[in-house]
Parts: structure tokens; C-alpha cells; sequence
């Protein structure tokens, strides 16, 4: 079975997991990443990173020789961005949304792994191995800090991936990220595992933004609509609207799954619709140009305005994030999925975690850890009331983890189920059914 960790067992920073375990895992890890067609050459819209899978990894103390700083840049120590396609098969596949925001909360990882195996997905004698080939486990991001197990948590989902190459994929979220790393994981890792640091060095620090890198910031999940002979995206990504990624050259590939490097283009929306909503549904003090230039991609940083639009509202406000962090509102949201899309592919929606304060936070308590956004329907918490994307859905938004250090107080983990409906083949995208499901959650105090 999966780790089963009791907090009243240990302390703050002791652990049965040892670290020497951590490392072997963490380079299996890489090592399954690159054996999964991240690692093949022929999935890259460009070519392909050449310092993506290398990593610095010398014994216990995660450590190298000294190296100098922009040594660190040229070996790739700094942020990579990646975003991908995949395109799916609902006749056949079906897709397990596990979760969001773990934040170092084992017990919730463990917890979903169990749903899992009572969906009858995973392998009896070997707990992290999925039995169905046509069953594909993605999980949305922020797996460190906060929480007290951040190691437990990346050991557990190195593992799912390890074997499982092909089958997870792991996004990544904003503490996944270089400035929030010093937020609790790299305290967490050094006192645990005694890990060294140091300033001059490459360090686990260093290493864990290059393990991170390998966590894609954005999935479009794509199903062939065959009467239509087109194909409907969901953006599958921790946070939400990323305005200065163009998708164009990644969607209109032929490749059934394609990777890309994320890059800014600061040109695409100039003169379009989205432009000119933006700026004139904005605060004053609030232009085109600083959205364009938030320092942190909004696949992993910015938020959805809960508010209904109403006249003169504002589509854009500072998300309180910081002053570059945005959330944005239902009609400039419809308007920038309807500016992505072509004759070809429609972009239908996204579906994402990160934000868990105020309004959506409130929602997210009082709906069984489910938010549609914008809707004034929501899930009645019944395992066999699926949704509709499309009419139900725009934006889901799934709660952070209930037995994190923040999260004590939620009772509800939700996973969902992306698949067909029950009856008939798969034709059209309305008959993508999306199930929402609880997983029952262990509580134990410290």
C-alpha cells in the first residue's frame, strides 16, 4: 500500500523515509521522465533542451564542486517553463484529475492513491503501478511547502511516475517554482536529511528546480470531436489565463502529443478583441503591457474573478498576489478562449486549483470542495452526478488539501473522472462527461 504516515508518529522534522531513498527516487525519476516521450526528440515542436535531464547529484549531500553563476544558468539551475498537448481517445482512455495543492500533506496523497485503487485502476502488488493501460493520472501542482511532509510527497509521486512513465503526467504550481522554493522544502529537506547548502555550490536547492523543470506548466487536453472533425481543448494547469502564450504552433501540430518551451509573445493579442477588453475593462492603473509582463507565467500564478460580470465592472484586478498578479473575469475569460481558438480546435475551458482565498474559498467549503466558477448551479457531492463541460462547466477549480497545515479546517479532498458518458460511443463534446468524487480523508493530530 501506499506510505502510511502518521503525524502523531514524529516529529516536525523526523521521518521514516530515509535519504538515501529520496535520492534514488528522485533519480529514477528523471530517468523515467526521460524514458517518456518528454524524452523523445520527435514530441518537440523545437529542439529539445539539451540540458533538460542532466542533473548535479553527488551522494547524500546532494552537492557538486563549486561552480560559478552563470554556470548554474548554462547547466539550466534557473526556471524552465514546458507546456503540452495531449490528445486522448475517450472510447478507450479515461483521465483521473488526483488533485491540487497537496502542499506537503501526505496523508491526502496517500488518500487519493486509495480512490484510485477502489476505482480499481491501480495494481494490487505494486500500489504506485496503474493496471489500466488506458488510465492516465494528472495531478495540478503546488506539492511542497506549508505542510510538514513535503519529501514524503515528492518521494510518493516520483514513484506513481516511475512507473508509470507515460501514464502521469505532474504539472507544476507556483511553489514548484525558484522564488518560493525557501518558502519551507529546502528547510524541510536539510533538517530531515541533513542535505547541504551552500551559496556557491549547486545544491539540492539547485537540483530541485532542475527535477522541477520537468514538471510541465500547462497541459491542453485534447478529444477528436469526429462529427465536427475538429478537436475540443481543456487547459489543464495550476493556476489559470496566460495571456502572453500563443498555442497556435503547438495546437495546429500533428503530433498526438507535443511538447514546447513556454515562451512570451508579446505581439499575438495586440489589436484583437482581448486587447481592447483588457484595457478597457481595467483599472487605470492597470495596462496591457504590465499584464503582458508579470514576472511569473499565469498557467501557475494568476486567478479567476468569482464576481458575475456586471456593466462597467472590471474584467482585471491585481489578485493580490502582487503588484504584477492578475485575476481575471468571466467575459474576458470567454473572449481570450474564443481568441485561441480555430476552424480547427476550440478551446473549451480549464480546470485548476491555487486559489483558495476569500469568495472561491468560501464556495470551495460549502460545495464539497468543487468550485464552478461562475455558475450558480454547483456539485451536489453525489458520486454519480457527472458533469457536462460546456453547460455545467468554464473554469473548475478543485480545493487545496484537507490535512495540510492550512487546510485542517476543509472536509472535503475531490478527485474527478474525465470521461465518456455511459452509453454509446464518443462522438461530440457533449458527450464528455466529468465526474466529480470524494475521497475520504484520515485526519491525525500532531
Amino acid at each position: 500500500m501506499p506510505l502510511n504516515i502518521q503525524i502523531s508518529e514524529y516529529n516536525k522534522y523526523q521521518t521514516p523515509l530515509a535519504a538515501e531513498q529520496f535520492l534514488k527516487a528522485a533519480g529514477a525519476f528523471i530517468q523515467a521522465t526521460k524514458k517518456s516521450r518528454m524524452g523523445n526528440k520527435k514530441h518537440w515542436l523545437e529542439k529539445q533542451p539539451s540540458n533538460l535531464f542532466s542533473i548535479c547529484n553527488v551522494g547524500k549531500k546532494f552537492l557538486c564542486k563549486q561552480t560559478k553563476n552563470h554556470t548554474l544558468q548554462k547547466k539550466g539551475y534557473f526556471d524552465q517553463f514546458l507546456v503540452m498537448k495531449q490528445i486522448i481517445d475517450l472510447n478507450r482512455d479515461k483521465v483521473y484529475i488526483l488533485g491540487s495543492d497537496f502542499h506537503g500533506d501526505i496523508q491526502s496523497v496517500n488518500t487519493g492513491i486509495v480512490a484510485l485503487f477502489r476505482e480499481g485502476i491501480m495494481n494490487n502488488k505494486n500500489p504506485f503501478k496503474i493496471k489500466d493501460p488506458h488510465a492516465k493520472i494528472i495531478i495540478l501542482g503546488d506539492m511542497t511547502n506549508r505542510g510538514l511532509y513535503s519529501a514524503e510527497v515528492l518521494y510518493t509521486i516520483f514513484r506513481l511516475k516511475i512507473a508509470n512513465p507515460k501514464q502521469v503526467i505532474i504539472l507544476r504550481g507556483n511553489h514548484e517554482t525558484r522564488g518560493l522554493l525557501g518558502f519551507g522544502v529546502v528547510k524541510e529537506l536539510r533538517k530531515k536529511f541533513k542535505f547541504t547548502y551552500n551559496k556557491k555550490k549547486v545544491s539540492i536547492f539547485d537540483n530541485l528546480i532542475k527535477i522541477f523543470n520537468l514538471f510541465p506548466c500547462a497541459l491542453y487536453l485534447g478529444i477528436k470531436d469526429k462529427k465536427a472533425k475538429k478537436i475540443d481543448y481543456t487547459i489543464l494547469c495550476h493556476a489559470g489565463i496566460d495571456i502572453t502564450f500563443n498555442p497556435h504552433s503547438l495546437l495546429t501540430s500533428e503530433k498526438k502529443c507535443a511538447y514546447t518551451m513556454y515562451k512570451k509573445d508579446y505581439q499575438w493579442l495586440n489589436n484583437t478583441p482581448v486587447q481592447k477588453a483588457l484595457t478597457q475593462y481595467s483599472p487605470n492603473h492597470i495596462t496591457f503591457k504590465s499584464i503582458q509582463h508579470a514576472p511569473t507565467p499565469g498557467f501557475i500564478g494568476s486567478d479567476f474573478n468569482t464576481e458575475k460580470s456586471t456593466s462597467g465592472s472590471f474584467e482585471v484586478v491585481n489578485s493580490g498576489r502582487g503588484p504584477l498578479s492578475f485575476s481575471f473575469g468571466e467575459y474576458i475569460t470567454r473572449l481570450f478562449l474564443k481568441q485561441c481558438s480555430t476552424q480547427n480546435y476550440t478551446l473549451r475551458g480549464y480546470i485548476g486549483g491555487h486559489q483558495h482565498t476569500g469568495k472561491m474559498l468560501k464556495s470551495l467549503l460549502t460545495n464539497h470542495g468543487i468550485c464552478l466558477v461562475w455558475r450558480n448551479k454547483q456539485w451536489n457531492g453525489k458520486n454519480n452526478t457527472p458533469l457536462t463541460p460546456g453547460k455545467d462547466t468554464l473554469v473548475v477549480k478543485l480545493n487545496k488539501s484537507p490535512d495540510s497545515a492550512i487546510g485542517s479546517y476543509i472536509q472535503d479532498m475531490t478527485y474527478l473522472v474525465l470521461q465518456k458518458r455511459k452509453k454509446g460511443k464518443y462522438k461530440t463534446w457533449n458527450d464528455v462527461r466529468l465526474q466529480p468524487k470524494k475521497a475520504n480523508v484520515f485526519f491525525f493530530k500532531n
